[in-house]
């Protein structure tokens, strides 16, 4: 396959897919997940991180700091980047902008906290690791126009922490760009973009590309197991 036939491909660091960001607004300042043995706490005076719109900002960041191999994000045209991932960016008091620059405001102020229980050679432990995902943060957008405003004006960047860009460019799952952003469902974006990963590390290993159900089941819980028809259909194709 060509370059020019190959399709688009977006990122999703590994603890999001295997600690989803919430599906709705939490309405609190921190949130914790347990999935498995591990947990992840996310903290944020502007609130965290939620929904298709998080998901889809956390996407084109870590997508773009990895092509640009830095951890300070030339974002541009912002308009363009979202609409390209079938996010229409609108104004007015239930537009889009307002819910993307919320968005932007939670990522930017949002720390990650990760723990897990350790078994090894008849010893119990944890390993655990602190991020903050951004430093600094320049976006613009315009009132008048409802349009985020372009890079010749002003500098829309995103400059992430050292470690949050270390750890992303060694452990971020690539998915079909369109794919994952045609889903409507935070919750289907995390079914695919977990399924993604588990399929990448069993043909990594060179094993059969195959999941079982009661391992969807042990991640996401009844939830994947009341919609299972749901999820076949998702992906089928």
């Amino acid at each position: 396959m060509s370059e020019q036939e190959r399709p688009p491909v977006a990122l999703i660091p590994i603890v999001f897919s295997h600690f989803p960001l919430p599906y709705k607004d939490p309405g609190t300042k921190f949130v914790r997940s347990y999935p498995g043995e591990g947990e992840m706490t996310l903290a944020s005076p502007n609130g965290v991180p939620f929904g298709k719109s998080g998901r889809s900002l956390v996407s084109l960041i870590t997508t773009q700091a990895v092509i640009q191999d830095s951890r300070v994000v030339n974002l541009g045209h912002v308009t363009s980047a979202f609409q390209s991932m079938g996010t229409a960016v609108t104004g007015g008091r239930e537009g889009s902008v307002r819910r993307i620059s919320d968005q932007f405001n939670r990522f930017f102020s949002t720390m990650v906290s990760l723990s897990m229980r350790v078994e090894r050679n008849g010893f119990s432990g944890f390993r655990g690791k602190n991020m903050i995902l951004a430093e600094e943060m320049e976006v613009y957008w315009s009132a008048k126009d409802k349009d985020i405003m372009t890079p010749g004006l002003f500098q829309n960047t995103v400059t992430l922490s050292q470690p949050y860009f270390d750890y992303i460019k060694a452990n971020s799952t690539p998915v079909d760009l369109m794919t994952y952003h045609t889903f409507q469902s935070p919750r289907d974006q995390d079914w695919y973009a977990w399924l993604s990963r588990r399929v990448f590390g069993i043909a990594k290993a060179g094993h059969e590309k195959t999941v079982a159900w009661e391992d969807l089941y042990l991640h996401f819980g009844l939830a994947a197991k009341a919609h299972r028809a749901r999820v076949r259909k998702a992906f089928a194709g």
